[in-house]
């Protein structure tokens, strides 16, 4: 049990030891307000139960969130270190190594694809800050979703499989307006994509098709 709880449980419990206390003693020095003293003592009884009661709720709450803080952190620690591993190994092979140019421009693309992934996660981080601080407006505009999963594949695209990545295969209707937050439909669409390619099996072909249909927008 969480310390916070432990101490909330001994005060409550010393209340109500105390409580009882004192209304015996008020009885036994009043017996004739016997009724008075017992009227008067469940209605405190109740509302400090009440209390009590929104209290435990609240200390819960707290806690929790806190733990999905840290669980937060610690995912967020992981997913960061990730790329930047990769990073530092592509840089420091093309360093200490005579490569061929072709295998050095791969590098290169592979070190800023793994860039724009800490790009994602930087923004994605800032926007749960926001969001959580009520400071986030959500601004509205108009702008193509055509454009943006396409634009979003492309950059999350790979032109081979090397058995540890997934080919994007996608089915994309052109000309698909929406009227939203671009830089949160940005991060909804990308934490998708991702996490399809990161849970797939590898070299398993990932289908991503945006279409229109009876005037809804799907995307799967």
């Amino acid at each position: 049990m969480k310390r916070p709880l432990v101490i909330f449980y001994t005060i409550i419990l010393y209340a109500i030891v105390q409580l009882i206390w004192w209304g015996s003693l008020l009885i036994e020095a009043k017996p004739q307000k016997i009724t008075m003293i017992m009227g008067e003592g469940s209605v405190f009884a109740v509302i400090f139960a009440v209390g009590a009661y929104y209290l435990h709720q609240s200390l819960n709450k707290e806690i929790k969130l806190q733990e999905q803080k840290r669980n937060f952190l610690l995912s967020v620690t992981h997913e960061l270190k990730s790329p930047l591993a990769s990073i530092k190994i592509l840089l420091q092979t093309i360093q200490k190594r005579d490569l061929p140019k072709a295998q050095v421009v791969d590098f290169i693309e592979k070190s800023l694809t793994d860039i724009e992934r800490l790009d994602d996660m930087v923004e994605n981080m800032l926007l749960a800050s926001k969001i959580d601080n009520s400071s986030y407006t959500f601004p509205k505009a108009s702008f193509s979703l055509s454009n943006l999963v396409d634009n979003i594949v492309n950059r999350l695209q790979i032109s081979k499989c090397d058995c540890n990545q997934q080919i994007i295969e996608v089915e994309i209707e052109p000309k698909i307006e929406i009227t939203g937050d671009k830089f949160a439909l940005t991060s909804v669409v990308t934490n998708l994509i991702e996490n399809a390619v990161k849970y797939s099996k590898p070299c398993e072909a990932l289908n991503v098709k945006l279409f229109k249909k009876e005037g809804k927008i799907h995307l799967q």
